[in-house]
Order: C-alpha cells, then structure tokens, then sequence
C-alpha cells in the first residue's frame, strides 16, 4: 500500500517516525503502577511502528541499491548502528559522571 506523500517507501518510514514519537511522548503521562494497560497498549503500538518503519527502510535500501550492492549496503548500516548505540552508550556515562543520572536521562 503507497501512502500520498514522500513515495511508497519513505512515507511509511515517517509516518511510522512520527507514530514512535507519539507513543514515546505518550508514555511520559503515565506511570506503570497508574495505568499500566495504557502503558502496555503504548508499548505494543511503539513495536509495531519501530518494526514497520525498520521493515520500510529495509525495503527502501533494497530498491536504492543494486543486487551486487546490497551486502555492502547492509554492512555499512549494521556497522553505524553498532557505532551509534556504543557511543550513545559511552556518552551517556560521561556524562552522568559529571551531572549524575537525573540530568542525564532528563
């Protein structure tokens, strides 16, 4: 199915964005002791965007590049999200070190 906007793959990779970020901003309202069927329904419908949009932009990798291309192409991004997650990982330490852990995760 081709959403109206931005081509067939990339308006599902930001509709399905926007869809986490929501879910994300929704689940700042709530506590689990409070309402802890919302919070499961909000974490049910952030995996299934976060699978949606992952699946989307794989298939939007493989219409950009060709047969011969796509091992590079899946290489090169499991290595710059392996990158991103340890540096986000090790900046996350530092700075906690400096302005604690409440800042940190603020």
């Amino acid at each position: 199915m081709s959403l109206p906007f931005l081509g067939r793959r990339r308006g599902w990779v930001l509709l399905m964005q926007l869809l986490c970020g929501l879910a994300l901003f929704s689940m700042s309202f709530y506590t689990p002791q409070g309402a802890a069927r919302t919070m499961a329904f909000l974490g049910v419908l952030l995996a299934f965007a976060s699978a949606t949009q992952d699946i989307a932009y794989d298939a939007h990798r493989t219409d950009l590049l060709r047969p011969e291309e796509r091992g590079w192409g899946i290489g090169l991004m499991q290595g710059g999200y392996r990158i991103a997650m340890l540096v986000s990982g090790a900046l996350a330490l530092i700075l906690a070190d400096h302005v604690g852990w409440g800042w940190t995760i603020a």
